[in-house]
């Protein structure tokens, strides 16, 4: 998509927000609000997308349990960001992954290649990283 079709799609979306009178559990979400939480949906795209790979590495319980500090993370930020701009923010985030993979598909290997573990343990790390600035921006937990 061309930068401009991009610029007026998000000017739209930031507009739209802005006139409603009631988002994210009350809070009003305003165009300084949409600007302000830019940040947030850029680390937060990376942790809902390592979060929820459309290619799991994995099918395995005791392999896929490395996820379960980040999870828990995630969890308990979301429930620091409730009543919060930051909560659209995420829920923009997820509604835009979720779309993403309702119109595209892409060909995934079988999980549990010989490698499964050691990728799932890079993508904590990274989703860890990211986690952790998530938590800056929102004032730490």
């Amino acid at each position: 998509m061309k930068t401009l079709a991009k610029i007026a799609m998000a000017t739209v979306l930031m507009g739209t927000l802005a006139a409603c009178d009631s988002i994210g559990g009350g809070a009003n979400y305003s165009e300084g609000d949409a600007k302000a939480g830019s940040a947030f949906r850029h680390h937060a795209r990376d942790v809902v997308a390592g979060l929820n790979p459309q290619c799991p590495f994995s099918a395995k319980k005791d392999v896929l349990a490395q996820y379960d500090g980040v999870n828990k993370r995630f969890d308990a930020l979301k429930k620091t960001i409730s009543d919060r701009s930051f909560e659209t923010d995420l829920a923009l985030v997820e509604a835009d992954y979720q779309y993403y993979w309702e119109v595209n598909t892409v060909p995934c290997a079988s999980p549990d290649g010989e490698n499964a573990a050691e990728a799932i343990a890079g993508e904590v790390t990274r989703v860890d990283g990211q986690l952790e600035q998530l938590e800056k921006i929102v004032g730490g937990l």
